[in-house]
């Protein structure tokens, strides 16, 4: 609570900007982003990464904004990567994964320019940027990467003990910035799981599709041994009994290893609304993945 206390201080009313919180394995180290310099500060406004633990507030990463001069003919003209977000922490809290955003422009071209890359610190002397957005296993070894220009997707989950990279066979088709929930979405093996309407996982080069029973499936997370994925769906849920409106759930299919874990019931609600209902489901993947 005193930490929090401190970021209020810090950042006044600017504290609704924070973003992509994360923690370590233990709690005892909270890592964030914000787009709002502290209170009292001529800073510019960006992103930047901070950490709060049990001495206070930390400004983790900040890069100054470096924007060339435009050139006297039509071309594309690039900043550095100074807008900082997404945080990603190991468990034990050694290694850190964070996303910069660099500007393009002076061409029709920078529509298709890559304007993302995740930097990794504490893996030796300076930082380790690989090109797009990055997501840290827990156990700190793999980085989930995925990148866009134009209509091209590309993704690679990188083994950053050995440095070695894996690409799917099979092309991934969704936009992963929006696919990827927030939490852990690759596991201590590398395996990773988004969910945009089915839900997928990626282990070495082989994307398998684990369900299709959510067409609205959404914010998948995977536990570290990639055994079981937690996601949301949106459960369009109206039934009609004796003229009188009530909320039913969604039923599960056995076979698929599929199981609620929370619903809520439908006795608690006294009248059905057109919005759906969020509920959390959980499945396992089993040993075949």
């Amino acid at each position: 609570m005193r930490a929090w206390l401190l970021v209020l201080a810090a950042f006044g009313p600017a504290v609704a900007q924070i973003s992509g919180l994360v923690t370590t394995g233990n709690g005892a180290e909270v890592y964030f982003s914000n787009t709002m310099p502290q209170q009292g500060s001529n800073a510019p406004v960006q992103g930047r990464i901070y950490k709060v633990d049990g001495n206070g507030l930390q400004l983790v990463a900040d890069v100054t904004k470096v924007a060339p001069p435009p050139p006297n003919t039509i071309s594309m003209v690039f900043t550095n990567y100074y807008d900082l977000s997404r945080p990603e922490v190991s468990r034990d809290g050694s290694i850190l994964a964070f996303t910069g955003q660099r500007t393009c422009s002076g061409a029709d071209a920078c529509s298709s320019a890559t304007t993302l890359q995740t930097s990794i610190t504490d893996l030796g002397p300076g930082v380790v940027s690989f090109t797009g957005t990055g997501r840290l296993s827990g156990n700190g070894r793999y980085l989930f990467i995925y990148w866009e220009g134009g209509f091209n997707r590309d993704v690679s989950v990188v083994d950053l003990k050995t440095g070695q990279s894996q690409v799917p066979i099979t092309p991934i088709t969704p936009d992963l910035r929006l696919a990827l929930g927030y939490g852990r979405v690759i596991a201590d093996d590398g395996s990773a799981i988004w969910a945009e309407g089915d839900l997928y996982i990626l282990k070495g080069t082989g994307v398998t599709l684990i369900s299709r029973t959510r067409k609205d499936a959404a914010s998948a997370v995977i536990d570290s041994s990639a055994r079981v994925a937690v996601f949301s769906a949106r459960i369009s849920s109206q039934v009609r009994r004796q003229n009188r409106p009530r909320c039913g759930f969604l039923k599960i299919c056995p076979s698929f290893g599929l199981r609620r874990c929370e619903v809520g019931t439908a006795t608690a609600f006294t009248r059905c609304t057109p919005h759906p209902i969020v509920a959390c489901f959980s499945i396992s993947v089993g040993r075949d993945f």
